[in-house]
């Protein structure tokens, strides 16, 4: 999984993964909002920020960088609405991309937000 952040004129933040890689997110994902409390972390490719955390909070889903950490938090309802939105069909192909930001999803994603795009990558090494 690469996670990369792009502070420029559109701010952005990306994670790129295998259909397999997003799967195995969304469970875990789905499992935290299952509990209701609680936070997950998964490393992050060597070039890009160090790692991913995802965290029970309050409110819609609010994407942040803090250092080197990618970090997305919100209510348990809100962290169910990203599971179900990465791309984690077998069959798509690399460049596929979801676009998982406010002003697409106002009722979801909080205004202050960091737009988060999740780009479905090739297989490592093919």
């Amino acid at each position: 999984m690469e996670l990369t952040a792009d502070f420029g004129p559109w701010p952005m933040v990306e994670i790129a993964a295998t259909p397999a890689e997003f799967a195995i997110l969304a469970e875990r994902v789905s499992e935290l909002a299952r509990l209701g409390t609680g936070e997950i972390t998964s490393s992050g490719d060597p070039s890009g920020l160090a790692s991913l955390a995802i965290r029970v909070d309050a409110g819609t889903v609010l994407v942040s960088v803090h250092g080197d950490v990618l970090t997305v938090s919100g209510a348990a309802e809100s962290l169910e609405g990203l599971a179900l939105n990465l791309p984690r069909e077998p069959s798509l192909a690399p460049g596929y991309h979801v676009h998982y930001e406010h002003s697409t999803r106002e009722s979801d994603v909080a205004g202050e937000s960091i737009p988060l795009v999740l780009l479905v990558a090739g297989e490592r090494g093919a």
